[in-house]
């Protein structure tokens, strides 16, 4: 197990290295960089993934005479049909709304000259929202995602979008009980496990959303595991989301087996010894 190799680009909003309304506005104009360094030259295809998944296998090529498709995620919250929103795509995008996908940049599989046709697209549309109060207000924090959709569309580049259970990239629990198909888990959700013996007190809990300091950064920290998958089942321990209820055996499994790979990559990654920034010491 090793670390991923990072490439750095100059962002377009330099507060956001602390905090900002709306960080991911500069993703599409970081992979556009990215995709003038000799990094972006090394494969046919590529992979665009977020920083929140865990890999537990190799990601499925597409099948031979298929890879003219990019292999996407359904999101069910991208929806470009719901009522207000046709208006904002078709200052995009004049075509059929049903042309544009309903998923976003990650997680998807590309063969690498297809993608470099959408990034302009997804980039440029990304500016047009941000420039517009009315746009980015109805779009919300998803306004990137349907960017990327509307990018997909205008170079009408076909997206095989794959539903929860089916899709070969991600699953998403605690919403999803098994990984299915997938070779990813994308934790983007936290978790409670709850005592319902004593008046649902919290007994085991996961959110990335506590692991937000320059600390956790430098150095990994090892998450607690969550009670043995037998205790679980003894106690009948409740989840909180997405719907407070008797967690099952496959779910407990399964954040075993992603808290399991997470800790093991914790103990890989060296104490980085940062210096220059904030309130880090001089370099």
């Amino acid at each position: 197990m090793r670390e991923v190799p990072t490439v750095r680009v100059e962002p377009l909003h330099p507060a956001c290295d602390t905090w900002c309304d709306f960080p991911v506005a500069d993703r599409p104009n970081a992979v556009a960089q990215w995709l003038l360094t000799d990094d972006a030259k090394r494969g046919k295809y590529i992979l665009l993934i977020e920083t929140d998944y865990i890999w537990t296998k190799p990601v499925p090529m597409p099948p031979p005479g298929k890879d003219g498709t990019v292999v996407a995620f359904k999101y069910d919250y991208i929806n470009p049909e719901y009522p207000g929103l046709p208006e904002i795509m078709k200052a995009f995008y004049p075509g059929p709304i049903k042309d544009i996908p309903c998923t976003g940049p990650a997680p998807i599989l590309a063969r690498a000259d297809l993608f470099r046709r959408i990034v302009p697209a997804w980039e440029r549309i990304t500016l047009g929202i941000e420039e517009n109060k009315h746009y980015r207000e109805k779009l919300g924090w998803v306004r990137e995602m349907y960017a990327y959709s509307l990018a997909a569309a205008v170079e009408r580049i076909p997206h095989s979008v794959q539903r929860r259970g089916d899709s070969v990239l991600i699953a998403q629990p605690p919403a999803d009980d098994q990984l299915g198909n997938a070779a990813m888990y994308h934790y983007t959700w936290g978790v409670n496990l709850l005592d319902p013996n004593n008046g649902y007190k919290a007994v085991w809990e996961w959110d990335k959303r506590k692991y937000v300091s320059g600390e956790d950064s430098f150095k990994i920290p090892k998450v607690p595991m969550p009670p043995p998958v037998s205790e679980i089942q003894r106690l009948g321990l409740y989840q909180h989301y997405p719907a407070k209820k008797r967690m099952s055996k496959e779910l407990a499994e399964v954040f075993h087996e992603m808290i399991g790979i997470m800790n093991e990559a914790a103990d890989h990654l060296p104490a980085l010894r940062p210096c220059g920034w904030a309130h880090w010491p001089a370099c």
